[in-house]
């Protein structure tokens, strides 16, 4: 009897040692695996434009189409995946007068790993550079994101700066 108690014992301290926190499993990332479509993206924002030192501020909002982008978030190694694009149409108002552009958008923060800390996805991409995702709402079936983002145009005398709330929703598959 005191051998099996001893080898009980010995047994149970194995297993719960050899157990590490990568092991045990994170529900609330496990919500987010899988293949997610786009099904609908709203952007809104500023625009800013220079142009020998003088400057303009204008608002624009906009809506996607064409929306063939899907990303994948895998339970392996944590990998994050995006695929397909999507179409805005913005429309500014610059003085007054309604300005449409229209863009295509190849993917949504492209690849990389991937980890839900409270209501924010981080993606770390292959170069290091850490973007961040803001769930608004996450059901089993729909999820939507705010990822905030910039970029710039230069041309010449003209450097044109966007500021930019996108609102993403994605259905799962």
């Amino acid at each position: 009897m005191k051998i099996q108690g001893i080898l009980f014992f010995t047994i149970l301290t194995i297993s719960v040692s050899s157990c590490t926190e990568d092991d045990i499993e994170n529900p609330a990332e496990n919500e987010l695996v899988g293949l997610w479509r786009i099904s609908d993206v709203y952007f809104e924002g500023t625009t800013t434009t220079n142009v020998s030192g003088k400057e303009k501020i204008s608002l624009f909002t906009g809506s996607g189409y064409n929306l063939t982008l899907s990303i994948e978030f895998s339970k392996l190694e944590n990998q994050f995946t995006s695929k397909g694009s999507y179409n805005i149409r913005l429309t500014t108002n610059l003085d007054g007068a309604d300005i449409i552009t229209e863009w295509m958008n190849p993917g949504f923060i492209e690849c990389g790993k991937w980890k839900k800390d409270g209501n924010s996805i981080i993606v770390t991409k292959p170069d290091g550079k850490l973007k961040t995702a803001t769930i608004l709402s996450l059901e089993q079936s729909t999820m939507k994101l705010s990822y905030d983002f910039s970029y710039e145009i230069m041309r010449s005398e003209e450097t044109v700066t966007y500021d930019v709330n996108g609102i993403f929703t994605f259905d799962k598959h």
